[in-house]
């Protein structure tokens, strides 16, 4: 994050700190595929629950820590459609 003062700065600092389209894309793909492979796709579960454990994604191994940056990038970007 990072503070503005003047409003013309607003814009191009929410610009530059949001996740792009296609980071947010890919962690929607994971976390969906964390729900389906620890809670069979159902459930508004996250890495605070259910199973843990690494689990195989598009070839690349997926542990929690992974999981929960995903997360946070579509929380990130949920938080900027909010503004």
């Amino acid at each position: 994050g990072k503070q503005v003062i003047p409003p013309k700065q607003v814009e191009p600092v929410q610009a530059a700190f949001s996740p792009s389209p296609d980071a947010v894309a890919a962690a929607r793909e994971l976390v969906a595929a964390y729900h389906q492979h620890y809670h069979r796709g159902g459930g508004a579960a996250d890495c605070e629950s259910g199973r843990r454990g690494a689990f195989t994604f598009k070839g690349k191994m997926i542990d929690t820590p992974t999981v929960l940056i995903a997360q946070n990038i579509i929380r990130a970007a949920e938080a900027m459609d909010a503004i």
